[in-house]
């Protein structure tokens, strides 16, 4: 699949190439910005300025879309891993993770 979409893109990119070598300025977006912001398009035709920005705006944001959120389906667990420095038999000192596990309904200040 990536193969095949590098050549979609190498394609799309050959013919906004082709287009520019006759229209040296030319990129469809700012093409589309540029219809726009004209005097006859801004604020005389609402209809086409909106279809024109929802056109473009798929190039200048990230779609952004609502997300379901659920509550957890098992007994929800806080797991916190603390460090401490131990000191071996040998005398050397070593860094160990020590869980705290606590349930849910127990409040555990962070503080």
């Amino acid at each position: 699949m990536g193969a095949s979409l590098s050549i979609l893109q190498r394609q799309h990119a050959n013919v906004l190439s082709v287009v520019q070598a006759r229209y040296p300025t030319y990129h469809p977006v700012l093409a589309m910005v540029d219809l726009a912001h004209r005097e006859d398009v801004q604020g005389q035709d609402p209809r086409l300025e909106f279809e024109i920005h929802k056109a473009v705006a798929p190039y200048c944001e990230a779609r952004l879309s609502s997300v379901e959120v659920k509550p957890p389906q098992d007994p929800a667990r806080v797991i916190v891993s603390l460090f401490e420095d131990v000191r071996l038999d040998n005398g050397e000192t070593v860094s160990v993770e020590v869980p705290l596990v606590r349930e849910l309904e127990e409040v555990v200040p962070l503080d």
